[in-house]
């Protein structure tokens, strides 16, 4: 009898044991759970949104250039007043190489200096907006936005006084002629893209 109620006894025992761990605390999960919070309350704050923060613009690839004197071939460049090539009857967009321009780009000149041999290609604008007719348009900046496209920014003055047949720079277009320049460019960089031309403060022109 008494051995029964010691085995009984000891059975209980062993139950309440065996029960009891099941409500212990489960302090590994509760430290894991923790640890997750903790890591999402500091991937919120870093990824936190600042006010007054600015993105940083990626570089777009700038070939090099430079704005032409065009002169006539008679005049090969040499002479200070240089017999103005005709204009387009319109706007305009024209790519140039060296296989492929108009004679009258045989003979050019930089802006720094005379030019007898062929450099790369030139990129003919003529603004077709009225509202810049007699204006002097100078090239600011090239930049080449992706493998089909290319952005030329402009600076556009009203020249000072009229023009006749034959002008110096800066008079370049008189008040009924459209704003036009020609640019050289390093070769085949921009060769087979489509361009935006725009003004220095952003304005899109056109040359349809």
């Amino acid at each position: 009898m008494l051995n029964t109620l010691r085995a009984s006894t000891l059975v209980l025992l062993l139950s309440l044991i065996v029960s009891g761990c099941s409500f212990a605390p489960d302090l590994s999960a509760k430290k894991e759970k923790d640890a997750t919070s903790a890591s999402e309350g500091t991937e919120a704050a870093n990824s936190e949104e600042i006010e007054g923060a600015q993105e940083a613009t990626e570089y777009k690839e700038q070939p090099k250039f430079a704005k032409l004197n065009i002169t006539s071939a008679e005049n090969r460049g040499y002479s200070d007043k240089a017999h103005k090539i005709p204009r387009a009857m319109g706007g305009g967009l024209w790519y140039y190489t060296e296989s492929s321009k108009p004679g009258y780009l045989e003979h050019y000149q930089t802006e720094e200096h005379h030019q007898k041999e062929w450099l790369g290609d030139v990129v003919h604008i003529q603004i077709s907006d009225k509202e810049y007719y007699g204006y002097k348009a100078t090239p600011l900046a090239i930049e080449i936005i992706n493998e089909k496209n290319a952005r030329i920014v402009l600076s556009l003055q009203k020249n000072a006084g009229d023009c006749g047949s034959w002008s110096t720079d800066p008079c370049e277009a008189s008040k009924k002629e459209p704003a036009r320049v020609f640019i050289a460019v390093e070769k085949d960089k921009l060769k087979g893209k489509k361009f935006i031309i725009e003004t220095d403060t952003g304005e899109k022109l056109s040359t349809n």
